[in-house]
């Protein structure tokens, strides 16, 4: 997974690494987080920060091999799960309206009263739980290697590009670490993050338009053009 790092996201990364490794002292989660972005330690973190903001690729194996050399016990994915909560977060909190089934959910309770208001907080949560985090990072892997176009495209919602990313894993067995499923919002969510224009369909339509290009499906249709797309983001990780 690929992150883009400035000073605006730092502390937000510092605040989910603190929930989700709450026994680890600050200065450990922090350079956990340096050497899974690549970094020899947090003090190059934080030269590279203080020069410009920056990309890099999440590698958690090289988090595990730090947590290992301190004699900590790093869970799988949780630094990449982390990440993916740390940048998903001013995105939900930006879309007051953006749950896992897209623009708002569906009409079950008329839009209003307890039962619409409990699900539609529950819809919002699901983003930041393992399972969101991995279909983030799935939603991610199509969306950070797709052809895009400079005008929206009317005929493909969000709805059927999730599927294009889900067959990444259910159809050609890449990254199948991730899951094989993806959410309407959670495309949703990466499009904004990859900087896409995200319009929604329509008046309490739960999908949007993108302007991803009609190519992606045929750029995606087998194994071999996605394991040349990703490169070694195609390497599942191991359990």
């Amino acid at each position: 997974m690929r992150v883009r790092i400035n000073t605006a996201i730092i502390p937000i990364i510092k605040r989910r690494m603190k929930d989700s490794l709450p026994d680890w002292g600050a200065a450990r989660r922090i350079e956990l987080v340096a050497r899974g972005l690549g970094f020899t330690s947090n003090a190059a973190l934080r030269a590279k920060l203080d020069d410009q903001p920056f990309a890099a690729t999440v590698d958690e194996r090289a988090a595990a091999e730090f947590a290992h050399s301190v004699s900590l016990h790093l869970p799988r994915r949780l630094l990449s799960r982390t990440l993916a909560r740390s940048m998903m977060e001013p995105i939900v909190e930006e879309n007051p309206i953006l749950t896992m089934h897209g623009f708002g959910i569906p009409d079950r309770h008329g839009f209003y009263g307890p039962k619409y208001e409990d699900e539609f907080k529950r819809s919002r949560a699901a983003f930041y739980d393992e399972s969101g985090c991995d279909q983030f990072e799935l939603a991610l892997l199509l969306l950070q290697h797709a052809p895009r176009r400079k005008t929206l495209n009317m005929k493909n919602w969000s709805y059927g590009i999730k599927h294009i990313a889900e067959d990444i894993s259910r159809a050609h067995g890449v990254r199948t670490d991730l899951g094989n499923y993806v959410s309407n919002g959670s495309i949703i969510v990466a499009a904004y993050y990859e900087g896409f224009l995200v319009r929604r369909a329509r008046h309490r339509s739960l999908n949007a338009f993108l302007n991803i290009s009609a190519r992606c499906s045929d750029e995606f249709a087998s194994a071999a053009n996605i394991r040349e797309k990703l490169g070694a983001e195609a390497i599942s990780m191991p359990d």
